[in-house]
């Protein structure tokens, strides 16, 4: 008997996770599914990252196939689960979901409001976990995160974070290694399943340098193929400048002034109106007058990122305003405007100005006016929340230093004023306000938009030093950094004076999509409305073979056989916008090249941008154990529950609609017609009638 138990379990020990889900579902002595189907229509659904519909009897060849059109590199459960509460079908008739999963959610999607829908529909959840929580023994480079560029001079902090189940407490080597070369090694030691490696990689040349990551293999490991990734970042020459106008030296001004000044990769210009002057001095220190009006045109011609503040009226005038428009929308200068509580915007009446702000209506906000704060306690603020949007770009992506961890923008310091806009049409907002813990959707506290081959942006609050506190400039330098290299970089897109061309990502991985953006500049000519612009995708091996555009034509091949050409749409808001996303490519290095034929523009020289892609090593290799706690937590909250995949019968039971005795009382009184009444009192009077006609009493 001890022999075919140890058999038993051998056996299913042996047997891989998607053969055991195909025995449970179509087992025989089981008859899980068969159970099911009497009880109700029964959806399987196969997913990933994405998902599709299965018929139980093709479930074994399903199981065993790659679905690499479900890209396995990842796990969405809470993104399948929203796609059937979204459904219209699905309004009224969903008794519930069964979750046959390992409990690992490896793609990035907010649960919450997933969960509320559940609980508003009232569908439970009903999780079965498949494998052991127990981790088995693995080291693997969970995540590198890596500057996608720097500047010369520049040390690039790259952060490894290793997978190490089963080695807690033992020292592991991380090797850095770049063309075959070991750069730097270093040592950490493994707690609670994890450890973290440092690079500091200097940067002395520009170009794109491409860097490999690993560790040793170690015995008893689960796999061999998850010990190294690769990675790379672009290193600019020269410096991100970067003007700097303000009406009065409010905080923001000084720290943001400070901050600036001691990065060396930024190049400063600073202009404030009002200050202190002594008159000891043949002039103060800090400029306190714009330029004439031709430098400034000039100076704004190398200027990649401008910051005005709280300037008055008097201060700058129509002039000015325009040629920070001109700038904007042909140089591809980044505009970021700061208002204040004394004169900006709501003092100026100039249609240059309020013709370029991502805003049409705006009002000042105080917390302490909407939300009064109690007595000894902090006084209210408002907190940003980043928008789907904003999270994609790299100044809202801030990390801590010690941790590595991601920051929790409702957690960092507050802001007392805000002055929240109403966004346009063709704006993106990029976060709005909390208050007290409660989302204010309407209220656009940082909003932006594209303004000719530019950006302007709308930024309402004038407190992001609030962020040093108990941090220093680790957080404040993080945004502000990443924000002016966002705006040296789009200003530097590969085009010319007639269009431009930008990449969401110039490094990407294989699983990724990365989005090709292309701008017309109105000022260069009519765009004939038929013009359909495409981009050309080619292959570094092709690219360097010299093939010309026009001998690929317009083939549609697999990025794997040759070039791929890929069509843009049109902007149904903003003229003279073309974008598209583009298909997943193999890893390597390609060039995307604009296809400007038809489109009535001949541009001098090429329009193309490099991007590499690599390898996206597999999130679901970086922990394999089956995470309980993820689907008791799902199952809890939609009023479902965890069961065990032994015990599905009661399961079963749970879903079986109960038989319920029902009871109905139907009441009827009598003789409640008026007509009986009549008759009723006509009896009496002739039965008193007919007594008295015959002397009875």
């Amino acid at each position: 008997r001890r022999t075919a138990v140890q058999s038993a379990i051998d056996q299913i020990n042996d047997m891989s996770r998607t053969e055991f889900v195909q025995r449970l579902m179509t087992s025989p002595s089981v008859r899980f599914y068969e159970q099911l189907d009497e009880i109700m229509p029964v959806d399987i659904q196969l997913f990933a990252e994405h998902h599709e519909s299965a018929r139980v009897q093709q479930l074994e060849t399903l199981l065993q196939a790659e679905h690499a059109e479900l890209n396995p590199a990842q796990t969405d459960a809470i993104g399948l689960l929203k796609a059937a509460l979204t459904g219209d079908e699905s309004q009224g008739h969903l008794r519930g979901f069964i979750l046959i999963s390992d409990g690992r959610q490896t793609a990035e999607t907010d649960p919450s409001d997933v969960t509320t829908r559940l609980q508003q529909f009232q569908v439970p959840v009903y999780s079965i976990p498949i494998g052991s929580q127990l981790a088995p023994r693995d080291l693997s480079i969970a995540s590198v995160v890596a500057p996608d560029s720097v500047y010369i001079g520049d040390a690039a902090q790259v952060r490894v974070q290793l997978g190490a189940a089963g080695f807690d407490g033992e020292p592991l080597q991380v090797t850095l290694e770049r063309n075959g070369v070991v750069i730097d090694q270093q040592s950490a030691t493994a707690t609670d399943g994890s450890a973290t490696a440092l690079f500091n990689i200097p940067s002395e040349g520009s170009g794109r340098f491409e860097f490999r990551v690993s560790t040793p293999i170690q015995p008893g490991e689960l796999r061999d193929d998850n010990n190294e990734r690769i990675f790379a970042f672009q290193v600019i020459d020269g410096k991100a400048k970067v003007m700097l106008v303000e009406g009065d030296a409010r905080w923001e001004f000084r720290y943001l002034r400070n901050l600036l000044e001691r990065d060396h990769r930024v190049e400063l210009t600073s202009v404030l109106f009002q200050q202190p002057y002594l008159e000891l001095l043949t002039e103060t220190f800090i400029d306190r007058r714009l330029p004439p009006l031709q430098v400034f045109q000039e100076q704004l011609e190398q200027t990649d990122f401008l910051i005005v503040g709280d300037v008055s009226p008097a201060q700058i005038d129509d002039g000015v305003w325009e040629s920070i428009e001109q700038a904007v929308a042909n140089n591809g200068l980044t505009v970021m405007f700061i208002p204040g509580r004394r004169s900006f915007p709501h003092d100026y009446r100039s249609e240059v100005l309020n013709g370029m702000l991502p805003a049409e209506t705006g009002r000042q906000q105080l917390a302490e006016q909407i939300q009064p704060s109690q007595s000894e306690t902090s006084p209210s603020a408002f907190r940003l929340a980043p928008s789907a949007a904003a999270r994609q770009l790299p100044m809202f992506q801030l990390q801590d230093e010690e941790t590595g961890q991601p920051i929790v923008w409702s957690e960092l310091p507050g802001h007392p004023w805000m002055y929240s806009v109403t966004p346009r049409p063709t704006s993106t907002v990029w976060a709005t306000a909390i208050l007290a813990g409660k989302e204010m959707p309407g209220e656009a506290v940082i909003s932006a938009q594209e303004y000719g081959f530019g950006h302007v942006v709308w930024m309402g609050i004038d407190s992001t030093w609030r962020w040093r506190m108990r941090r220093g400039d680790s957080l404040h330098h993080q945004f502000w950094g990443q924000l002016i290299r966002w705006a040296a970089r789009n200003r530097n897109a590969a085009g010319n004076d007639k269009v431009r061309m930008t990449l969401s990502h110039a490094i990407a991985t294989d699983a990724e999509d990365v989005q090709v953006n292309v701008r017309w500049n109105p000022k260069g000519g009519p765009l004939d409305e038929q013009a359909r612009p495409a981009v050309i995708l080619i292959p570094e091996n092709e690219a360097s073979s010299g093939r010309s555009p026009e001998d690929a034509g317009r083939s549609g091949e697999s990025p794997e056989a040759g070039r791929q050409v890929i069509q843009l749409r049109p902007s149904e808001e903003q003229p003279g916008r073309f974008s598209a996303t583009l298909p997943r490519l193999t890893p390597g290095s390609w060039k995307v090249q604009l296809d400007v034929s038809g489109t009535g523009i001949s541009p001098d020289e090429p329009v193309v941008a490099e991007l590499l892609v690599q390898p996206q090593p597999s999130l679901e290799l970086a922990n394999v154990s089956c995470h309980r706690d993820f689907l008791q937590q799902l199952s809890a909250l939609s009023g479902g529950q965890m069961i065990e995949p032994y015990d599905v019968e009661k399961l079963i039971r749970l879903l079986t609609p109960d038989d319920a005795e029902r009871s109905h009382l139907d009441e009827r009184s009598l003789w409640d017609h008026w007509g009986t009444l009549v008759l009723f009192f006509a009896l009496l009077m002739t039965e008193w009638c007919t007594r008295k006609l015959n002397g009875l009493p």
